[in-house]
């Protein structure tokens, strides 16, 4: 009963996706906010390599930090064996392409190859209580911000997900 009350509520949170509110926003500072929620976890080590040359972008930015702590929460669930979880967080301007590139990579156990092209649909889960809705709703926000978002896999193990933002405003963060 559980587990179908979490893939309602679930699923109640996928169809009731807000409307975006965005404002000009430090993509670092929100990384840095969520990574903080993750201090002093044993056997998790997460470690940020921020540009500090990024524009600010106009962000919902609960949208986006409930996107950066869905991605941590699904790195910290697909630990090895429950042992040392090493977390990647980059943040790169592209002024050729006009992107911010933000990239997550862990060296976890990696997304299943039978389901690597479906992890954003719905109900695509290789977790036993997973509803399989977190990665539907990291697209979803990723594309209302009219981003991109692409999954990988890194030999000999992990995963990588990659978001890209246009830019639309380009003034730069200061070190924050």
């Amino acid at each position: 009963v559980k587990s179908m009350d979490s893939m309602v509520n679930a699923f109640a949170n996928y169809a009731d996706t807000p409307e975006i509110q965005r404002t000009t926003s430090s993509l670092n500072a929100l990384i840095n906010k969520a990574v903080s929620l993750y201090d002093e976890q044993d056997g998790i080590r997460i470690d940020l390599d921020l540009s500090g040359d990024l524009p600010k972008l106009q962000l919902d930015k609960d949208s986006i930090s409930r996107i950066l702590i869905n991605l941590i929460k699904n790195s910290t669930e697909s630990r090895q064996d429950k042992g040392e979880l090493n977390i990647l967080i980059q943040s790169r301007y592209i002024p050729r392409e006009n992107i911010v590139r933000l990239i997550f990579a862990d060296n976890g156990n990696g997304f299943s190859e039978k389901l690597i092209d479906k992890v954003f649909e719905p109900y695509t889960t290789t977790k036993p209580k997973g509803g399989g809705l977190g990665l539907a709703i990291v697209q979803n926000i990723v594309e209302q911000h009219e981003g991109q978002i692409f999954a990988s896999n890194i030999k000999p193990y992990g995963a990588r997900v990659t978001i890209e933002f246009s830019i639309i405003t380009v003034e730069r963060e200061s070190d924050e």
